[in-house]
């Protein structure tokens, strides 16, 4: 049964994970250049953003902290300079935001929908598995003080991302590498079904893009474009990895090809 984006507050309770499927678990992320901790595991770390809009989307969250499940990645919000720079290059593409809905999936704390508030999409949409961080997500939507005209309506789903129903809308799909290979697949079937049911415009902005090769079993999205965008230099003091660029690939459907 699939499940609808909705602003109804739901519950999940998660288990601590077993020492044998932590440590399967951390064999799996460990081609993974950010699913490792290099400082801190779980520390809190202040970041220029949350300051200037009055949020809390920082700090690293290992996975297994937050849910049992095996392929999902850790937390850690999306360097914000950089995803403003590839929204530009994605409105440079001559969209009209305004018929689109923007969704986040594996939104986290809700960073990269603040973000994406920048540009007036139809509406703007997150699906998080672990409570915790939808709770987060939601509080943080609440509290944003942007510098700029908010024209979307938000909307977070506390739901597994292989088991909801997309809107029928065109679509801007975010992934910043929330999960492993094998939920990505899945989350590319459910989206080949959605557009071969209800055909529509999708763009899939895909940050950190570390599976190439799984993307091209999809033949349905065409790669637009691949950029390595420079993150601000308050970004890259804050970046716990030390990186100073964002790699984004785009992608879209079109309907009519």
């Amino acid at each position: 049964m699939s499940r609808q984006l909705s602003n109804t507050p739901l519950r999940l309770r998660v288990s601590p994970m077993n020492p044998a499927k932590r440590l399967y678990r951390r064999a799996l992320h460990a081609i993974d250049r950010r699913s490792l901790p290099t400082v801190g595991e779980a520390q809190a770390i202040a970041h220029p953003f949350d300051a200037e809009h009055g949020v809390d989307t920082g700090g690293y969250i290992p996975g297994e902290t937050l849910s049992d499940d095996l392929y999902s990645t850790d937390y850690y919000g999306i360097a914000p300079s950089a995803l403003a720079l590839a929204l530009d290059h994605l409105a440079a593409t001559g969209i009209d935001p305004r018929r689109f809905t923007f969704i986040d999936m594996g939104c986290g704390k809700g960073r990269a929908m603040l973000v994406a508030s920048r540009l007036p999409f139809e509406r703007i949409a997150g699906i998080e598995l672990s409570g915790e961080l939808c709770a987060a997500a939601r509080g943080n939507v609440r509290s944003f003080q942007p510098h700029w005209p908010v024209l979307s309506s938000f909307d977070i789903l506390h739901a597994d991302v292989t088991s909801c129903a997309l809107p029928q809308t065109p679509l801007v799909v975010f992934l910043y590498h929330p999960f492993l290979g094998p939920t990505l697949r899945q989350v590319l079937r459910g989206l080949d079904d959605s557009v071969r049911e209800h055909p529509r415009e999708v763009y899939l902005l895909y940050a950190n893009p570390t599976y190439d090769a799984i993307m091209a079993e999809f033949p349905f999205l065409a790669q637009l474009w691949f950029y390595k965008l420079p993150l601000s230099p308050e970004d890259a003091a804050a970046d716990r990895h030390g990186i100073t660029h964002e790699t984004f690939a785009l992608y879209r459907h079109d309907p009519r090809k």
